[in-house]
Formats: structure tokens, C-alpha cells, sequence
């Protein structure tokens, strides 16, 4: 029988340096897990988005990506929040990016 659990899961490693509402730095290094379908459709989302709800759907998307993190770690909304556009949007780009390539890979 084919067991999906025995599946060996890869991982998008990032590094974000975001500045606290206080004002202080901090590092925050995940290993974010492949999209779900769910997810895929949240990321398509973004791209038919009109130009008034664009950054509300891309920060959402990005908050969706980062919080579905092998440790279970839940970025807080004030991390993503305090984002602008250029960092969003390369986050966005490179995670996608690294879904092709692996869908691209062989398993």
C-alpha cells in the first residue's frame, strides 16, 4: 500500500529581518513547506487581484506562505504588516520560483 506520510517533504528556507512595532530588529529564520492546493489557489489569487485590494491580498498570501513553517512558528500579522511592497512581492517571487524548480525535480 502507498503511504503518503513516507513522502520525503522539502523546504523553502528564508530570513527575515523585521523591525517590532517598539521599534527593535528582529531575525526570524523558517523553513516553509510546499503549498497546498488551498494555498495555490490564495497565490493565483493575488496575480487576478484588482489594483485596490492587491497589497491586502499579496500580504495575506505572504502571511499564509510563512506561517505554513516546519516549526509550526505563526508569524505575527505586525511582521507582516511592516513589509512593504518590493519585500512582499520578492518573497512571493522567489517562493514560486522554488515551486517550480522542485516541481520541475525529480523525487
Amino acid at each position: 500500500m502507498f503511504d503518503v506520510s513516507q513522502i520525503q517533504k522539502r523546504y523553502f528556507d528564508i530570513r527575515l529581518t523585521v523591525e517590532t512595532e517598539d521599534g527593535q530588529s528582529r531575525k526570524v529564520e523558517l523553513q516553509v513547506e510546499p503549498p497546498t492546493v488551498k494555498q495555490l489557489k490564495r497565490l493565483t489569487a493575488v496575480a487576478k487581484a484588482d489594483e485596490t485590494e492587491v497589497m491586502t491580498e499579496l500580504r495575506d498570501a505572504v502571511g499564509g506562505i510563512l506561517s505554513k513553517n516546519k516549526t509550526r512558528y505563526r508569524v505575527p500579522d505586525a511582521y507582516i504588516e511592516n513589509l512593504d511592497f518590493d519585500q512582499l512581492s520578492g518573497i512571493m517571487t522567489a517562493y514560486m520560483q522554488w515551486v517550480a524548480e522542485e516541481k520541475q525535480a525529480k523525487n
